[in-house]
């Protein structure tokens, strides 16, 4: 059986702790030293983003092509990351105290477009996008070969790049990880993999602002997308890869919302409280927007009256702690139930 790598990602508050050296390390590359750039990060992702405010007319030589794009914002990283390690090694701290804000490896470049203004024949800045990769199949101990890297989806650096090699704004979506373990790949994954362009392992990061412990490794099951009634060829290849879903049943009262969570066969099913925590926030939309939300716990939800609700459900793999959460936004209408039966 196949073992595949399973990777956990740092708590956000360790990030959090040391948002003021993230911001002056982050920043430094951006603007000049008399306008301090917009920065934010993100409390429930560690996640960040910074913005050039500088006014003004700048003044340097548009990079002329996507490699010197691409250069300049390599060497932006490096700086940002040998400025961390210097913060660290001040204060005997670890990465996993403080880590590099962008990957030491793995990151790499995808493309970088020019960005044109209005009656202009030459570009007045670049856009860089980087991806994150990382093994996902454990090597034997004995084997020498490179591992072979795969794609984060989700995890990506975007860099706006202006005159001068100026770095204009950075977005970044990349989660640090302070430990991995092997884990052995359900059959089924297994079989979905190959060595195929098409399918194979890859991760996938949630948004910047949703909650994720793990990162571990999802296929594509390319034979069988028609027949699945959930409509995704995902497949989860561990335990630790959650995909979750809510179904609704109407009845002449209202409806049921139903959690949903992917088992190993690739079948959708419902969420097992013994196995799982599940934690609901709903209200109707006019409720929602005036803070009325509706917090609850356990498979499913009752929801009676009328209306357009907006439904979150996030779900905690009790034996491992990897979480996953999705939302909907879902009409309910208890006339409608016989004619949707």
């Amino acid at each position: 059986m196949a073992e595949i790598l399973v990777y956990r990602l740092i708590d956000p508050a360790v990030i959090v702790r040391r948002e003021d050296a993230l911001r002056a390390h982050v920043s430094a590359g951006l603007g000049d030293r008399g306008t301090e750039p917009s920065f934010y990060l993100s409390p429930v992702s560690g996640c960040f983003k910074a913005f050039d405010r500088t006014t003004g007319r700048a003044h340097g030589r548009v990079p002329d092509n996507d490699a010197d794009v691409a250069q300049t914002v390599a060497q932006y990283i490096v700086g940002v990351n040998r400025a961390a390690a210097k913060y660290r090694s001040a204060r005997h701290l670890s990465p996993a105290d403080y880590p590099d804000p962008f990957p030491s490896s793995g990151l790499r470049h995808m493309s970088s477009m020019p960005i044109y203004a209005t009656s202009r024949e030459k570009p007045d800045r670049w856009r860089s996008l980087w991806m994150w990769f990382l093994p996902a199949e454990a090597m034997p101990a004995s084997e020498t070969a490179v591992m072979k890297t795969v794609p984060v989806h989700g995890g990506t650096v975007d860099v706006m790049v202006g005159k001068g090699g100026r770095i204009l704004s950075v977005v970044s979506t990349v989660r640090p990880w302070i430990g991995v373990q092997r884990m052995s790949a359900y059959e089924a994954a297994e079989h979905d993999h190959s060595d195929d362009a098409n399918s194979g392992f890859f991760y996938v990061l949630d948004g910047a602002e949703e909650p994720q412990t793990f990162l571990a490794p999802y296929t594509i099951d390319l034979q069988t997308v028609e027949e699945q009634s959930h409509g995704t060829a995902l497949r989860p290849a561990c335990m630790y890869a959650l995909i979750v879903d809510m179904t609704l049943l109407l009845d002449g009262e209202g409806g049921r919302v139903v959690s949903l969570v992917m088992d190993g066969t690739g079948e959708m099913a419902p969420a097992d409280a013994r196995r799982f925590q599940i934690d609901w926030r709903y209200g109707r939309l006019d409720e929602w927007l005036s803070g009325e939300v509706v917090v609850a716990h356990g498979p499913e939800v009752r929801v009676q009256r009328p209306g357009m609700y907006h439904i979150e459900l996030m779900v905690t793999h009790l034996a491992t702690g990897a979480i996953r959460s999705t939302w909907r936004q879902i009409p309910i209408n208890p006339m409608a139930a016989e004619r949707i039966a």
